[in-house]
Order: C-alpha cells, then structure tokens, then sequence
C-alpha cells in the first residue's frame, strides 16, 4: 500500500535499504499503513516476519515534533506486536553492510515465533 503524501514516500534512503533486501531475498512491502485510527505507516514491512524497518532521516527525525510522533509511532507499533527496526541516513548511506547485518540479527528474532506457529 502506498501512502497518499508521496513526498516523503520510497525517499533515497528507503530505496537503498529496499534494493538491500531484494539482495537478500526478504519479502516486504513499502509505506506499509498499520491498521490502527492512527494512520501511521512503516517505511518497509517485512510481511513474512511481521517487522518492520523505519529509514530515519538525519535532520528530519532529530526534530522535537518528529521525536514525539516517532514515539507515539513506536508504540503504536509495539502495541500490535510489530517489532521496528531503525535504520539512520548516516547509517544507510556510510555502511550499508553494517544495516544488513542489523537486519539480519533483526530478522533472526522472528524466527522462534514462526516456528511455534508451524
């Protein structure tokens, strides 16, 4: 699902880190909306892991209205069970295979869950 404000929507950031995991065959969907009244979306759904990925931009997320929006995102995200991974724009454009690694790790958490679900 795409998100109607396509001015924030698939930024550079958020493309690397898709191209990222099509490298590494992980499943998702972009600018994916919670089922929640309110209408927050995930940059990256990783839908077989039910996880999400947030691309944070550097100047963007370290302002004080984005600060409390992200933390009442991130419990919106915690009260449907959906662990959130933050990924920085340093991050993402510097070291790349540092952020496979934090998604790999990430993506290991699920995998007792799906297990006990077979």
């Amino acid at each position: 699902m795409q998100n109607n404000d396509s001015r924030f929507a698939n930024t550079k950031i958020e493309r690397i880190v898709q191209s990222l995991l099509r490298h590494m065959d992980i499943n998702h969907e972009t600018q994916w909306r919670l089922r929640s009244n309110q209408g927050f979306t995930a940059d990256i759904y990783l839908t077989d892991y039910h996880m999400a990925i947030e691309c944070d931009g550097d100047y963007w997320h370290q302002l004080p209205k984005s600060i409390n929006r992200d933390k009442r995102k991130s419990l919106a995200f915690k009260k449907y069970s959906i662990p959130v991974l933050h990924l920085t724009e340093t991050e993402i454009l510097l070291d790349i295979d540092e952020c496979r690694a934090k998604i790999q790790s990430f993506v290991l958490l699920a995998i007792p869950s799906l297990i006990s679900k077979r």
